[in-house]
């Protein structure tokens, strides 16, 4: 048996169970299931449109190097197929960066992939040796300045994807759950880059007096099914009735390529 099979399994026997609300697939080794049998999980009631693929690079020289399945043009073909089939699916990735051998070119080619699939919601991590692996005996590691600056232009890269993905949502309810509620001044960061330009809201909406508003009261942190629990962002909204493990509605108002505000419709 293979790891698609068993994972359809899984999720199969997952699926069945009442009390279940949500099924998220996290940290799939890219080339290991199937498109047909991960259309299957995609299908299952409970198993959310959202996947955790961590494809490290997009170069198949570095990708070699790392001793990763390197067939990048297979991997798009398959995620950018998810995507026209499912629109509203969200793709969360990891990139590493600085790997020994790493040349510009490597980062070129990686930036184009991350501009072409668009990713909800990506993380980096810069190399680091590791005893006992292969790459900790490769001497040709880039400068660090070097790498701490290709990073930052991927995150410029993905900031503009997430921005262009945040904001097809906005106008629309989704279900929430809350996992925490507690006073403004601890999110006073967050609610701030929600109120400012960067940030976008849905026509009508008068962002600055919700957030002034939000900002004197308590506040609910919530999940939609778009965001992971501690890996991605948050939706905040007023939190006055609520309490951690509540489920509501709630539309998303404004938002950052990284958070929403939302505001609860029932």
């Amino acid at each position: 048996r293979g790891c698609g099979e068993d994972l359809l399994d899984l999720c199969t026997e997952l699926d069945a169970v009442a009390d279940l609300r949500r099924i998220r697939l996290l940290y799939l080794y890219p080339g290991l299931i199937s498109p047909e049998r991960f259309r299957r999980i995609l299908d299952l009631d409970r198993v959310v449109s959202y996947v955790d693929m961590p494809v490290q690079h997009a170069s198949a020289r570095m990708l070699k190097r790392m001793s990763r399945p390197a067939d990048i043009a297979a991997l798009r073909r398959f995620l950018l197929d998810l995507r026209a089939e499912r629109p509203e699916l969200v793709l969360r990735t990891t990139v590493l960066l600085g790997f020994p051998g790493e040349e510009e070119d490597d980062v070129e080619e990686l930036a184009d992939f991350l501009a072409e699939v668009r990713f909800d919601h990506l993380g980096t991590y810069r190399y680091s040796p590791e005893e006992g692996t292969a790459g900790a005996g490769m001497t040709d590691r880039p400068d660090p300045e070097e790498v701490a600056d290709r990073e930052a232009r991927i995150l410029d890269i993905q900031a503009e994807c997430a921005r262009e993905r945040q904001s097809t949502r906005l106008g629309e309810e989704f279900d929430l759950v809350v996992d925490r509620v507690g006073p403004a001044s601890e999110w006073i960061e967050l609610i701030d880059d929600l109120g400012s330009d960067e940030a976008e809201q849905m026509p009508g909406f008068d962002a600055g007096a919700a957030l002034d508003e939000l900002r004197r009261g308590t506040v609910a942190v919530a999940r939609s099914w778009h965001f992971g629990y501690d890996l991605d962002g948050v939706v905040l909204l007023r939190g006055d009735d609520l309490r951690p493990g509540r489920w509501l509605r709630g539309r998303f108002a404004a938002a950052t390529p990284y958070d929403v505000l939302a505001v609860a419709t029932d």
